[in-house]
C-alpha cells in the first residue's frame, strides 16, 4: 500500500526529472544539436513549436521543425517553471523561457512560454507533448 510519505516522494522525483527533461531540452538547444533535442522526444510525440504553425507529430517531424537549428547560435534560457506530478509516470511543466536568435549579426530576444508533458517510457522519461508559444506583451 502507498502511504501518504511514499506518494510524496514519488511526486517529488517526478516534479524533479521532468525539471530535468525542461533543462536538458535548453541545453541542447543552446549546442544547436537537432538530433540530440530529437532524442528527448518520444517517437509518437506531439509538438506545439514557437516558430510554426503547424502540429509537429512523431520524430521524423519534430526533427524537420529543428532543421535550422545546426550551427544558427541560437540558445534558450529557462526562467520560471512550475512541474506538477501526474501519478506514478508522468509529468507537466508549465514555465517560460527566452530564446535569443542571431539575425543580421545581432541577438534578438524572443520571450515565450511552455507547456511540456514527460511520460516514463521503460526507463526512460521522454518528452511526450510541448507546446510553445510567444509570451504575449503584457496587457495595460
Amino acid at each position: 500500500m502507498l502511504t501518504s510519505r511514499d506518494f510524496k516522494c514519488r511526486q517529488r522525483e517526478q516534479r524533479n526529472v521532468s525539471a530535468h527533461k525542461t533543462s536538458c531540452r535548453g541545453s541542447t538547444y543552446t549546442a544547436n544539436d537537432a538530433d540530440a533535442i530529437t532524442k528527448l522526444y518520444a517517437s509518437d510525440a506531439l509538438l506545439h513549436g514557437t516558430s510554426s504553425p503547424t502540429l509537429n507529430k512523431g520524430s521524423i517531424e519534430i526533427r524537420k521543425y529543428f532543421d535550422a537549428l545546426p550551427g544558427s547560435g541560437n540558445k534558450v534560457s529557462i526562467g520560471e517553471r512550475n512541474v506538477v506530478a501526474l501519478g506514478d509516470t508522468a509529468a507537466v511543466g508549465v514555465g517560460f523561457y527566452e530564446f535569443v536568435s542571431i539575425q543580421n549579426g545581432k541577438p534578438v530576444p524572443r520571450p515565450a512560454r511552455f507547456t511540456m508533458v514527460v511520460e516514463k517510457r521503460g526507463s526512460d522519461w521522454m518528452i511526450i507533448h510541448h507546446h510553445s508559444s510567444a509570451l504575449p506583451a503584457v496587457r495595460p
